[in-house]
């Protein structure tokens, strides 16, 4: 049997033992400093920056990108520009560049071409801009002498100005190539597009109508109203020389209205030269005794109302109504002209042999009959010479060489001659009023023409 009072002790030892074991469990068993114990390392988690940062950042990357695409860009647009601005520049050196006339401004004034579109011309800027030196050209292309040919030009350049170039290589006395053409290679070039089939002397008031087309024939207000444009648009106001110039149907153009457009120039201009290339257009038979070039000329007149055009009604007053169709030919209208004008005509012209004469043959190859024919067109065109030259202001380049036009051809400006002199250097020395300058008719049999004259022309 225990004893109380060592029941008692003992219960007291194993709550003191119970006492120090749960105090020791609370503290370490030695006394080290927390500085002093090893730690584990801290890892964090990867952080992911909210959607916010995020866009930014890709909005940095995408504006980075295409500020370089901008620079690369930038960079190629200078040298595309450059390579353009050079090319440019080479094609305006030699070429006339298009300029169509403001639709309002044509309409309002009744010039239309063919189709009804809006007159135009080509234009090359002189390299001096302070010359005031012109070259109007009134570009060759035949006549329609009937509403059906008429409706065929009409779809073409020869009758509409939306169907021509924007850009024309301009050669011959229009060329800038100052080896070419030494005495005109600086000045103010003008080429009219011929657009009215009428030799810019049409003034039809209605329009025709030919399957289901209106068909407008009003050559003289649309050279008019071309002139209108130059001198309100661009430096020919300030113009002290001029050449009007006018090849083949082009030609009757210039001749016809040379004294009016002396007119209306302004007291600045100094000196007006006509210059008449391949348009000694006669009236005399064909070789199956009809006048060809006569019947041509009259329907073109008649049908295109020139009679109602200014500037040759001092011719028409004249004349008997039946006729008026005459004075479009250059052997009678020449002696209305007070400007002096130069024709520059080939003897054996290969237009007129074969459109007027209605000789198909080459020259080397003609009989003996078609041979007299053309022979008696040189004849001809000689005596016409000697009547034009009876005018001291007159001057005449009469060649013996096969050719047609002259005056806006390469090869043939530089290379046809009569009495030694080429058609680039009897046009300078006329314009310039040489001595000697007036005349220049070389007369050749056909054996010796084929001999004399260069192949490739």
């Amino acid at each position: 049997m225990s004893h109380p009072r060592a029941e008692e002790q003992w219960q007291h030892s194993t709550m003191e033992l119970a006492s120090e074991s749960e105090t020791s469990a609370r503290q370490p068993l030695l006394s080290i400093p927390q500085s002093k114990m090893y730690a584990p390392a801290k890892f964090s988690r990867f952080q992911v920056l909210p959607p916010v940062l995020c866009t930014r950042r890709v909005y940095m990357q995408v504006a980075c990108v295409l500020f370089v695409a901008l620079i690369v860009f930038l960079v190629r647009a200078m040298s595309a520009m450059r390579h353009t601005f050079v090319q440019y520049h080479l094609e305006t050196d030699t070429d006339g560049e298009l300029v169509i006339l403001p639709t309002e401004f044509a309409q309002a004034r009744g010039a239309l071409c063919l189709d009804g579109s809006p007159p135009a011309y080509y234009y090359r800027q002189s390299i001096v801009p302070a010359v005031r030196f012109w070259i109007i050209h009134l570009q060759p292309g035949g006549w329609c002498t009937t509403p059906h040919d008429c409706f065929e030009r009409s779809t073409t350049p020869l009758g509409s100005s939306m169907e021509t170039e924007i850009s024309t290589n301009l050669k011959g006395i229009m060329s800038s190539d100052c080896d070419i053409n030494p005495d005109f290679c600086i000045w103010h070039i003008v080429d009219f597009l011929y657009c009215d089939g009428g030799s810019f002397l049409g003034n039809r008031s209605d329009p025709l109508t030919e399957n289901s087309k209106k068909l407008y024939l009003r050559g003289a207000l649309i050279f008019d109203t071309l002139i209108e444009h130059l001198q309100t648009q661009t430096l020919f106001r300030d113009a002290e020389q001029i050449i009007l110039a006018g090849s083949s149907a082009g030609g009757l153009g210039a001749m016809i209205h040379a004294d009016r457009l002396r007119e209306r120039l302004p007291p600045s201009v100094k000196t007006l030269h006509v210059l008449l290339d391949g348009s000694l257009f006669l009236d005399m038979p064909d070789v199956n005794g009809l006048h060809t070039m006569g019947k041509m000329l009259k329907e073109a007149f008649q049908l295109h109302h020139a009679h109602k055009t200014e500037s040759i009604k001092e011719c028409t007053r004249m004349m008997n109504n039946d006729e008026e169709w005459r004075c479009i030919l250059p052997e009678v209208f020449h002696k209305y002209v007070f400007s002096p004008m130069f024709f520059l005509n080939s003897l054996h012209d290969k237009w007129y042999r074969y459109h007027a004469l209605n000789i198909k043959c080459p020259v080397s190859v003609c009989t003996q009959e078609h041979l007299r024919e053309v022979h008696n067109t040189l004849i001809q065109l000689v005596d016409e010479g000697k009547e034009i030259l009876r005018s001291k202001k007159n001057g005449v380049f009469f060649t013996p060489c096969p050719a047609h036009t002259m005056l806006i051809h390469k090869n043939r400006f530089r290379r046809l001659m009569s009495r030694g002199r080429t058609v680039q250097q009897a046009v300078g020395a006329w314009v310039k009023d040489e001595v000697n300058s007036r005349n220049f008719t070389e007369v050749l049999s056909v054996e010796d023409v084929l001999k004399f004259c260069p192949l490739s022309l």
